[in-house]
């Protein structure tokens, strides 16, 4: 059962007008699983996926990380494993000092310490340098 205009905006005539434009010009809705006129797929299939990364992010990442993986490069393996696990670098969630610390048997400061002098590294390291030039 379709509503009137009538029905929607009750006894004003200048919104009857407006409801009814609203209700003629209103299209159906359609099933995301039903076929789209004239082809045999579903519009679920042609609607873009939005959980997808776009080409220019996929680009932009493998950049980014083959500048990240050039900086760390002149950092220690030690201090490599502690940054990558602190800013969550290595496909894991970061980690507080503290959690590193029982991960690798030292005391939180000493991971801090650790951290603290890495970052100074880094600053001065040339591929971030290039890394915020290209953004």
């Amino acid at each position: 059962m379709t509503p009137q205009a009538v029905d929607l905006v009750g006894c004003s005539a200048s919104n009857i007008a407006d409801a009814a434009w609203s209700l003629e010009h209103t299209l159906e809705p359609i099933s995301i699983d039903s076929p789209v006129p004239g082809q045999d797929r579903p519009l679920q299939q042609v609607l873009p996926d939005t959980h997808t990364p776009g080409s220019d992010a996929v680009l932009v990442q493998r950049t980014l990380r083959r500048h990240i993986q050039s900086a760390l490069a002149c950092l220690t393996p030690r201090e490599t494993t502690i940054i990558c696990r602190y800013f969550g670098l290595d496909e894991r969630p970061a980690a507080t000092f503290a959690q590193i610390g029982c991960e690798y048997h030292l005391s939180r400061e000493r991971v801090r310490q650790i951290v603290q002098e890495a970052l100074a590294k880094l600053k001065r390291h040339e591929a971030i340098r290039l890394a915020s030039l290209e953004q």
